[in-house]
């Protein structure tokens, strides 16, 4: 979105933008979202393991952002628990990441770095799902009695947990070979690809996702959003709905591609 503000004109725009309290263009605007967004994800962080909690209350406390460990509830998940809302998290940091390499350094990289160190130490070939059930562990970093985020059970075999999870592969783990990493997002694309069609709504389209994520498709679609003379309308594989629904069901997806 910051992006596209920055290319879209002020005198194309056929709506009114919101006033900002901070000065500055609209460019700043979307970066102040952006360091937020991340200074909050930050505080909620399991700092050794990289996990956050479904559900978080935060606060700012001498001007920074903080875990206020109040209660706070939502779709039925539990609150300290890294879940099916925590777990897409993860995703969308991996997202971050993909669709823009040259500022994953900045925050998504950074973000990511306990969870892959995590995911390296409990990835195994010889593991039937890629990973030791154990590789996730209560965290008990927190300050709030009673409270310490804890693991969906079975996360290894529920691909609503599984694929957003793995999705942080694309991001290069410190002290791994590309070679090493590339094997074992090759692997991890195989356990995804193993009993979807079996999979109920939910589970299968997270198995897409992440099929999409490691195959490369957002690091991709990040290379093509980053040309300047992307256009905005007039998408070619979109103008011919018929042409769309033929090819509809013979979509394959792999799983192949170097770590973003």
């Amino acid at each position: 979105m910051r992006d596209f503000h920055i290319r879209f004109p002020d005198s194309d725009r056929l709506y009114a933008m919101p006033s900002f309290d901070a000065p500055g263009s609209i460019e700043d605007a979307w970066n102040s979202l952006i360091d937020t967004s991340y200074e909050v994800l930050n505080a909620v962080q399991c700092p050794d393991q990289g996990m956050v909690p479904n559900w978080a209350t935060i606060d700012v406390v001498n001007g920074e952002l903080k875990l206020t460990c109040g209660a706070f509830s939502g779709s039925g998940t539990p609150q300290w628990e890294y879940g099916s809302e925590a777990a897409r998290t993860t995703w969308r940091v991996a997202l971050d990441a993909a669709l823009f390499p040259d500022e994953m350094n900045n925050y998504a990289k950074p973000f990511l770095d306990p969870i892959l160190a995590t995911l390296d130490a409990g990835y195994s070939a010889s593991e039937t799902r890629a990973f030791a059930g154990q590789t996730f562990s209560t965290c008990n970093a927190y300050d709030c009695t009673g409270n310490a985020i804890t693991v969906f059970g079975n996360w290894i075999w529920n691909s609503f947990i599984f694929a957003p999870t793995v999705s942080a592969l694309v991001v290069p783990i410190d002290g791994v070979s590309n070679a090493d990493q590339q094997a074992m997002i090759d692997y991890v694309g195989s356990v995804l690809a193993v009993n979807v069609a079996s999979e109920s709504y939910f589970p299968r389209c997270w198995t897409l996702i992440g099929s999409l994520t490691l195959g490369g498709a957002v690091e991709s679609a990040g290379r093509l959003l980053a040309s300047p003379d992307i256009k905005t309308t007039g998408i070619p594989c979109c103008s011919n709905n018929s042409s769309i629904a033929s090819v509809g069901n013979a979509v394959t997806v792999t799983t192949r591609s170097k770590p973003a």
